[in-house]
């Protein structure tokens, strides 16, 4: 049988769905570790390929196999989106702990670079942050709970300014020409609402 190339960890790291599939098809199990414990289940769920999840889940990928640490796909998340697939989708277990005793929302906020994934984890369990100045809300739970009225009011302006709607005008006029423009459209409204809800928080704060 002749060897493909990379080996299916590195090919998830990439979303190369196209060598990931021929792993699969000869074989190998998306719960298969490297020399670290490190599937390909850890690997799609920390570089955020949502598509390749679900094609490994499909194929048996198991959304809380553990690497040599005791971490599953959820403790090397960096996306409240790919953080919410697993658990919602996939049946994650968010208390599940690692060989330190942690779950993934502790993990997630030791490392400090993503608040808002820790907090929306913490909302799986009983624990509370340790770090006082995490969010106590995600931009899910904003978007949940709080009518468009009210951002609005108390942003005191709109979600969408002069300069947005202008960048969309424009985005869509190139729809007519044939371009595909949903990732162009996909990045303007995900900026806008992660504006409007930061200068909502600092209002509400106040």
């Amino acid at each position: 049988m002749a060897t493909i190339s990379p080996n299916i960890w590195i090919a998830a790291s990439d979303g190369n769905v196209e060598i990931v599939l021929k792993h699969l098809q000869n074989g190998v199990s998306p719960n298969q570790a490297d020399d670290n414990g490190y599937t390909a289940m850890h690997a799609a769920a920390s570089y955020g390929h949502r598509d390749l999840l679900e094609i490994l889940v499909k194929h048996g990928g198991d959304a809380n196999v553990k690497d040599q640490d005791g971490e599953t796909p959820l403790f090397v998340c960096e996306k409240i989106e790919v953080a919410q697939d697993l658990i919602e989708k996939y049946k994650a277990d968010a208390c599940a702990k690692s060989n330190d005793g942690l779950i993934a929302a502790q993990v997630v906020e030791e490392n400090g670079e993503f608040p808002e994934l820790a907090s929306y984890l913490y909302t799986f369990s009983d624990l509370e942050p340790n770090n006082g100045n995490m969010p106590k809300d995600t931009k899910l739970e904003y978007a949940q709970y709080v009518t468009p009225q009210e951002m609005d009011e108390a942003a005191g302006q709109p979600l969408l300014d002069q300069h947005r709607k202008e960048e969309i005008d424009r985005i869509l006029a190139l729809k007519e020409s044939g371009v595909d423009i949903d990732d162009q459209l996909r990045q303007v409204l995900q900026g806008a609402f992660s504006e409007h809800f930061e200068r909502n928080v600092r209002a509400r704060e106040q």
